[in-house]
């Protein structure tokens, strides 16, 4: 299940239970990570893959919340890895900007399985397959 980053958690606690609105980000984009993301991290202190041998962040939109929470719309795709290893991938998180290394981060979740991704391979999502819930 995915978790809000604690930057994320204090704008919508902000919101509902003091003043103001908060400012959606201008971009939704998946980061994958090769390291365990906790909810101090950011954009900048995850740990992506190196910004290069394929690998990029993905932009992605989401179809309306419900209560079962909002799912990614269309298949998002990471690679082909064409240099050299990536490592093993253990989480994802959803950042506010698509540029490598930047951003904040707004949530995140481990994978169900890790993923070794060497030489040529290809880490897809397909439609639907990302919830986030609010619980």
């Amino acid at each position: 299940m995915a978790q809000l980053s604690d930057a994320a958690e204090i704008l919508v606690l902000d919101w509902i239970l003091v003043t103001g609105s908060p400012t959606r980000p201008a971009a939704s984009a998946l980061a994958l990570d090769t390291t365990t993301i906790s909810d101090t991290d950011t954009g900048v202190t995850i740990g992506e893959p190196p910004d290069a041998n394929g690998y990029d962040r993905q932009v992605v939109a989401w179809d309306a919340a419900d209560s079962a929470g909002a799912d990614n719309t269309a298949l998002e795709s990471f690679g082909p890895n064409i240099t050299s290893d990536w490592g093993s991938i253990t989480d994802f998180g959803v950042v506010d900007t698509a540029t490598y290394n930047s951003g904040g981060l707004v949530v995140f979740a481990a994978l169900d399985t890790a993923r070794a991704m060497t030489v040529d391979d290809t880490l897809e999502f397909a439609a639907g397959a990302i919830t986030v819930t609010a619980a």
